[in-house]
């Protein structure tokens, strides 16, 4: 199978074809945007690119024409010898990308998002423009209120903002705002139309999906986190445990994972029954433990007798613990301080 590397570009893309034992067959430059109808008439090969703004959209038209594909992360393309030595050009990124493919059996690759997860990254994405556009504005408009020594504008929602900001600047001047800055307060109108459309969407889009009812269940989170997290994981079970899942929006997961040996060994005798940690519920496999599900969970978050009101992470980290067969003595106070070690660079 020949092994095909692609350095893409915003116009054209540069394509090494490597033998299996690693002699080149072919080098051209075609225009990016044909990239499909070349990839669509190659036999079956190993397709390589590197993450970019084209890379998922190439990386769709190459698994439809049958390719094996493999999306390599761009923190990780220094260390195939792409760049090395200062010498960066796409004919020699693409001979790098496709010699690492026919030297490794197993070339690092990225998860391929589905096209729903892409579009609603894309749908919070555009959202959040928005929001940001409407809070560089509000700050010029408060600057330059400041500067004028009206004082500040009364608080409120940023939606009422210009409305706000005329009655302020006529109550304290007795004159209206200048024509430049009323340009930036309709300006500031119109996008918050255009935010309200947007939030509108995306909480249909988040009713209309059940993952997102379920985290919407939890206190605090909405349709724009949920949304985001459900687009941001896209597929379970590429994770070999629940925890990796954490690592993502960025919770305290890893920690947890170091630890995972060392707690297995823990000095706790009797198993997690006896861990005074959880004594107060009879240990993670006791049914009350069982029983306070999570969100991601199919049946309804109980708590146990005592009124427990532990956060939805901590029963998750506890069915991690309990799945793992770990007695999640962690938390515990006598267990030794030096455990917690770092990972080696």
């Amino acid at each position: 199978m020949d092994h095909v590397a692609i350095d893409l570009g915003g116009k054209e893309s540069q394509i090494c074809v490597r033998a299996a034992d690693g002699t080149i067959l072919e080098e051209k430059r075609v225009p990016t945007i044909g990239l499909k109808k070349y990839l669509a008439a190659r036999p079956a090969s190993v397709v390589v690119v590197e993450t970019c703004a084209e890379g998922f959209a190439v990386a769709d038209h190459a698994l439809a024409a049958g390719h094996d594909v493999k999306v390599v992360p761009a923190s990780l393309a220094p260390s195939l010898g792409v760049g090395s030595r200062g010498l960066k050009n796409d004919v020699r990124d693409a001979r790098n990308l496709s010699e690492a493919s026919c030297r490794m059996a197993r070339l690092p690759s990225v998860h391929i998002p589905t096209m729903a997860a892409r579009e609603r990254k894309s749908l919070c994405g555009m959202r959040e423009g928005l929001v940001g556009a409407r809070t560089q504005l509000i700050n010029t408009v408060r600057g330059w209120m400041r500067g004028q020594g009206v004082g500040a504008v009364k608080k409120g929602g940023t939606d009422t903002y210009p409305h706000r900001a005329r009655e302020h600047f006529l109550a304290r001047s007795g004159s209206a705002v200048p024509g430049y800055v009323e340009r930036q307060l309709k300006v500031i109108e119109a996008l918050t139309l255009q935010i309200v459309d947007a939030d509108e969407e995306l909480t249909a889009l988040a009713d209309s999906d059940p993952d997102c009812q379920l985290l919407m269940s939890m206190p605090g989170v909405g349709p724009v986190t949920a949304v985001r997290f459900v687009s941001a994981i896209d597929d379970p079970q590429r994770f070999p445990e629940c925890a990796f899942g954490l690592l993502l929006p960025g919770l305290d997961a890893w920690r947890e994972l170091e630890l995972g040996a060392q707690e297995a060994n823990c000095d706790h005798q009797g198993g997690p029954a006896s861990c005074p940690v959880d004594a107060d519920s009879g240990g993670l496999d006791s049914p009350v433990a069982v029983g306070r599900r999570t969100p991601w969970s199919s049946g309804p978050r109980l708590s146990n007798t005592d009124g427990d009101a532990r956060s939805p992470l901590w029963h998750w980290r506890a069915r991690w613990r309990e799945s793992s067969g770990q007695c999640g003595a962690a938390r515990c106070p006598t267990r030794p301080a030096t455990r917690t070690t770092r990972r080696p660079l």
